[in-house]
């Protein structure tokens, strides 16, 4: 089982592809997403974000701040933010 991904910043689509999971670090420790995964939002910062794609490949992400939201089993990450462009997708 799969689910879409995309890391999007103001200014382009960074990726966009099927993940099997996506691991990192927030706050309060490391976590794992996995398909059909409970709604979910954090902040994420200068941590990786590890993918594994459909096919089985790592793809690896690092931002100095990222926001990481999981709903309707779709990921999306929004990265290089401004305040009111946190503001706005909140």
């Amino acid at each position: 089982m799969i689910f879409p991904i995309t890391i999007l910043s103001p200014f382009q689509k960074i990726f966009e592809g099927n993940a099997l999971y996506v691991s990192s670090e927030n706050s309060a420790g490391k976590f794992d997403i996995l398909p059909r995964h409970a709604n979910f939002i954090s902040i994420i910062e200068d941590k990786d974000i590890i993918a594994k794609t459909a096919n089985g490949k790592i793809e690896t992400f690092k931002f100095p701040k990222a926001i990481i939201l999981f709903a309707d089993n779709s990921l999306k990450i929004y990265t290089d933010l401004s305040p009111s462009y946190a503001e706005s997708i909140l």
